[in-house]
């Protein structure tokens, strides 16, 4: 996917106000169905997966705006 047209796409939606988010990645233990329903993903992964996801989005909505 190119973060970039997603990002300009949810300004053209609106998306950039205030209650408003989108999150990129399913919170959970990999693709596989049964784990995803049943597992449960250790909290330092997953706050690592939201901080890594978090800055990209954050780096490229910069670079968009300037």
């Amino acid at each position: 996917m190119d973060i970039d047209t997603i990002i300009m796409a949810l300004y053209a939606i609106g998306y950039n106000r205030s209650g408003c988010f989108v999150t990129p990645e399913p919170l959970g233990p990999g693709g596989n169905p049964y784990p995803a329903m049943h597992g449960k993903t250790d909290p330092a992964i997953l706050d690592e997966l939201v901080r890594k996801t978090a800055d990209c989005i954050k780096e490229r909505q910069d670079v968009l705006l300037s």
